[in-house]
């Protein structure tokens, strides 16, 4: 038996409906002909007495009450039960006739103002709960008839499979098929002629309210509930349940080190800055070293700025004595700390690195690239050496591609990619590798086809379609993997592949291996803050391919990025709250900070230990209070510099 506290928010939903006068005389009715084989109940607005009913889940002035067993209408098609709101009090499993107005809001079925009418001393049987089987969805899309008939009942499954794990507010994602859902092309429901339909996968079922915050894709519930519609689908709202938990890490393993690795790694919100930094660096470089492998070539998204990715390359060498690593990375368009870079290692020679595309404009106005595509022109240090380039992509998000921004982001989400074929087309070469966060599937989205705009192919369709067909077709490298491996993220109970890396025509290289690193994106949103847990370093699963080299490796020391001529600031303009600044001097000496507001009020003073010319002051400004343009002047014995900068507050 259920024992569970309703959702506050079906509460307020029924207490704010509003009730029509009765158009019918009463009647005494099952739950069944009330609910009706319908969406909506033939008897909506008219007060009527509920017969048979036993209360199944209570809560403060509602509960939900259901059909006694062996008293159902026997139809199949209407629902046994019904959410109640009214001043009662009695316990689970009394049977009762209860009198009210038939409501219906938000998709569902309510008995408002509710009294009893009579309670039945013979207690009737409590139902029994449905028992949700492999085939069951939470709507079918295609034939527009949903599970109203199970509305507000009793259900139970068992070995529910995780598919998108415990978020921070309560919820979990489960399946009961065999196969796990994943994102499919198209847009969400019917669509029109020639534009792909994701059926949505209403397999997948969301539970609320289970109080364990720490299970991972691939861990398994068995527990009863009652079903809940919300917004078009239907949940289960949870008490009585069990768990089987599990570890979803899974590192890649590279079989041959001697072989040419490139990863990709959305790193997010990694910044040196931030109060979490000094906890998830530690978790960081284990997911370099180990979990991803030591690559040669790791290409990184949403990194704060230089000066984070440099401590990461410090600790990574650190670590372990097998590669030696340089870190590269470029400030993008928007002065935000998401940022795109490169860790590179001693088996790579860097003949260029450089942003590409970053000073064009989209045709809405503004940016077109926020961070800028960049690239890396290098050789491998074998012997002869083998030359490559490799461009690092992070793309326009898929947040807000409806609603009333919509036009924006599908628009620069098009502009983009359109781009960056341009940019394939101008760098087009042997052993050219095009990798990164692209926000995008690896088919169309049914909005915009940004994977195949860049890689070539043929396109799915989408409401704004590929205008400028790509000039090559390059190999997605990911393409031989099981479907069920072909992912880097979850969202709403769907797997779905936002990295990729594609190539174009090898020379002296040959395709090897490829694999995602598992345990970021299958594990709760609580690990990434849990030293005790090694996934959850991202919510992106990173992604390592490997290359045959067929001749010996040696190994090449690469120059850091070019520096501005001493003394120079490290920054960036506008930067926000706790970001670190990086003071480089010309000479030694002890240096003094001063920042003032626009009108030369001063707001804080910070002084360095001796510094030597060939090392950094860093300093964190912690007095200013309100966003604007702040005055910095550092000043030593033979030296002073003024530069404004503008603060913008947390980032």
């Amino acid at each position: 038996m259920i024992s569970y506290q309703i959702l506050s928010i079906y509460f307020l939903m029924a207490s704010i409906c509003l009730i029509s006068s009765t158009s019918h005389a009463q009647e005494i009715l099952s739950i069944g002909e009330v609910q009706g084989t319908g969406l909506f109940s033939p008897y909506e607005d008219d007060e009527v007495i509920i017969k048979d009913a036993v209360i199944t889940v209570k809560g403060n002035g509602e509960m939900l009450v259901q059909s006694a067993k062996g008293f159902e209408d026997g139809n199949e098609l209407t629902s046994d039960a019904i959410f109640v709101e009214g001043d009662i009090d009695l316990p689970i499993g009394t049977s009762l006739e209860i009198k009210g107005t038939i409501n219906e809001s938000f998709g569902r079925t309510f008995l408002l103002s509710a009294v009893v009418e009579n309670i039945d001393q013979t207690n009737k049987p409590f139902p029994e709960n449905i028992v949700l089987t492999d085939y069951f969805k939470t709507k079918d899309q295609w034939e527009k008839i949903d599970i109203e008939r199970y509305e507000w009942m009793l259900v139970e499954f068992e070995n529910g499979v995780v598919t998108d794990p415990s978020e921070s507010n309560g919820e979990v994602w489960i399946y009961l098929t065999n196969n796990r859902p994943q994102r499919e092309p198209g847009l969400d429901g019917s669509t029109a002629w020639g534009i792909p339909s994701f059926d949505e996968n209403f397999e997948s079922i969301e539970l609320d309210n289970v109080s364990e915050n720490d299970l991972a894709a691939g861990s398994t519930i068995t527990g009863e509930g009652y079903l809940i519609e919300s917004f078009g689908r239907y949940v289960i709202g949870m008490e009585n349940y069990s768990v089987e938990k599990i570890d979803p890490v899974r590192k890649v393993v590279i079989s041959d080190t001697d072989d040419f690795t490139i990863a990709s790694c959305n790193l997010l919100f990694f910044n040196v800055a931030l109060g979490d930094f000094n906890f998830r660096i530690e978790k960081t470089v284990n997911y370099i070293t180990h979990g991803l492998s030591l690559p040669d070539i790791v290409a990184v998204q949403e990194v704060g700025n230089l000066i984070t990715l440099e401590r990461l390359a410090t600790e990574v060498n650190d670590a372990q004595d097998l590669k030696e690593y340089s870190a590269y990375l470029e400030q993008g368009n928007n002065g935000s700390s998401i940022n795109t870079g490169y860790l590179v290692s001693d088996r790579v020679k860097i003949e260029s690195i450089n942003q590409v595309g970053d000073n064009q404009s989209l045709s809405l106005g503004g940016s077109l690239h926020d961070r800028p595509p960049y690239l890396l022109e290098g050789t491998l240090a074998t012997n002869p050496m083998i030359p490559f380039k490799i461009l690092n992509l992070h793309m326009r998000s898929l947040s807000g591609i409806t609603g009333s921004n919509s036009n924006f982001v599908r628009t620069k989400r098009k502009e983009q990619a359109e781009s960056v074929a341009a940019i394939i087309d101008n760098l087009w070469d042997d052993n050219l590798f095009v990798l990164g966060d692209y926000n995008a599937y690896q088919f169309s989205d049914g909005y915009v086809d940004v994977f195949r705009q860049i890689a070539g192919g043929v396109s799915e369709g989408a409401l704004l379609p590929i205008d400028n067909p790509a000039v090559h077709t390059l190999q997605d490298a990911t393409e031989s993997l099981p479907a069920e491996e072909r992912f880097s993220f979850v969202f709403r109970g769907n797997t779905q592949q936002l990295d990729h890396l594609i190539f174009s025509p090898l020379k002296d290289l040959e395709m090897n291996e490829v694999a995602f690193y598992r345990g970021n994106a299958d594990a709760p949103e609580i690990w990434l803050s849990n030293d005790q847990q090694q996934g959850r370093v991202s919510d992106h699963d990173g992604l390592v391919a490997s290359f045959k080299v067929d001749r010996p490796w040696t190994t090449h020391t690469n120059e850091p990025t070019n520096e501005p001529e001493r003394p120079f600031l490290n920054y960036t303009n506008p930067f926000s709250s706790g970001e670190l600044i990086r003071f480089f001097p010309a000479s030694n000496d002890i240096f003094t900070l001063k920042i003032y507001d626009v009108t030369g009020r001063l707001i804080e003073i910070q002084k360095s230990d001796f510094i030597n010319a060939d090392e950094s002051w860093d300093f964190i400004p912690t007095k200013i209070s309100y966003e604007g343009i702040f005055i910095f002047e550092i000043k030593g014995a033979d030296f002073s510099w003024t530069k404004p900068i503008f603060y913008f507050g947390s980032n």
